[in-house]
């Protein structure tokens, strides 16, 4: 109560400091764009999906794959989805088979925000250390280096743009790739792959919904489907990332303060390990006190029997010689002959004698008064 009285005067106190500062202030009106919403934030390939299909293409976006498409289709992955040296393979098998593969080592997945100034960097989420380092570019003898400069590329007459500083280069000469870009730090590789083809994007920014407009973007996606020109177009949006990796990284502020949330309630519910210790004692106790809390510590460990053992034996003890008992003696013919004697019924005696355990509160007060009893009929 005086926390939550506290914290009440706290919270009015700043309430009032913050009314009180208020002055003439001057409003200003900012727009701020925060990007597509319903389809077309959930797919960033939703405006090549609908071009492709307005050029008699069929797609699909998926995020998942139960299965390889058919042979001949056209598959676009993001290197997050390939994170193994097997399932690098498996895609190229697929690709050998006849199909084309559309990889991009940057800006494939749907997580990327394209309206934000500073993107996720999922390099620290995924399995691998990188994109560029994807076992996808080493089964094709590829690797990435930072010679590439420009941004802005001519292909067949068309003009797309690349962002960043990544190039891709051949770690052994090759003869029949088409390369776009300086053949040292080319932008895009495609190179033939048994039946079929592989085309590795340094970066898929041009065909996202944001930039698929600019420049010449569009023509190119369909250079890239024309390679097929038959077939089904692939979007494989998945990405294998830690759920909570990805969590920390959008939402670290509200995570921390959970977890603090949670802290402070358990450190304030939680029962403690034991109840609070009594004040210890100078002086000595007497002996019917250290009596009493033995008697005490029995019945809460449910010891019935050691705290009526001391009566049975002075019970047994006194009618043993009086009526010839010896310690072989079984227990029924001892009860018996003690309510012979006693006139107590025999049923209670041999339970006074013999019972073990009794949990009842009653029941062991009656137990003691008939051991009483019996006592105090002795011979």
């Amino acid at each position: 109560m005086i926390l939550r009285a506290t914290l009440r005067t706290l919270l009015l106190a700043f309430a009032t400091m913050a009314l009180c500062g208020c002055g003439k202030g001057h409003w200003e009106n900012k727009e701020i764009i925060h990007g597509y919403k319903g389809e077309a934030r959930r797919n960033p390939f939703l405006a090549c999906q609908r071009l492709l299909e307005e050029n008699d293409y069929d797609t699909t976006a998926t995020r998942t794959l139960d299965e390889m498409p058919d042979p001949y289709d056209t598959l676009f992955v993001a290197a997050e989805s390939v994170y193994s040296a097997g399932r690098a393979r498996y895609f190229l098998d697929w690709a050998r088979d006849g199909g084309h593969l559309v990889f991009a080592l940057r800006g494939g997945t749907h997580l990327q925000n394209d309206w934000k100034q500073a993107d996720l960097d999922l390099s620290d989420l995924f399995k691998s250390k990188s994109p560029e380092d994807s076992p996808l570019l080493a089964e094709l003898d590829l690797s990435v280096n930072d010679r590439r400069k420009e941004t802005e590329l001519t292909y067949d007459g068309l003009v797309l743009e690349f962002p960043g500083v990544t190039g891709l280069q051949f770690d052994r000469p090759r003869g029949d790739a088409t390369i776009l870009g300086d053949p040292f730090a080319a932008a895009m590789v495609s190179v033939p792959h048994g039946r079929g083809q592989v085309t590795i994007l340094v970066d898929a920014h041009c065909l996202r919904n944001r930039y698929l407009g600019d420049h010449d973007h569009g023509d190119f996606l369909l250079t890239l489907a024309n390679y097929r020109d038959y077939g089904t177009f692939w979007f494989l949006l998945s990405a294998k990332v830690s759920f909570l990796g990805l969590l920390w990284s959008r939402a670290w502020m509200p995570v921390l303060c959970l977890v603090l949330l949670v802290l402070f309630w358990l450190w304030k519910n939680l029962p403690r390990f034991g109840p609070y210790l009594a004040p210890l004692e100078t002086h000595s106790r007497k002996f019917s006190e250290h009596v009493d809390m033995a008697g005490r510590f029995l019945w809460r460990r449910r010891n019935t029997g050691e705290l009526l053992a001391p009566l049975r034996r002075r019970v047994l003890h006194a009618f043993s010689r009086a009526l010839g008992l010896r310690p072989d003696t079984p227990p029924e013919e001892v009860a018996r002959r003690i309510a012979e004697r006693t006139g107590l019924e025999e049923k209670r005696v041999r339970f006074a004698l013999t019972a073990v355990n009794i949990r009842d509160a009653t029941q062991l007060t009656q137990t003691v008064r008939d051991l009483q009893k019996l006592h105090s009929q002795r011979p």
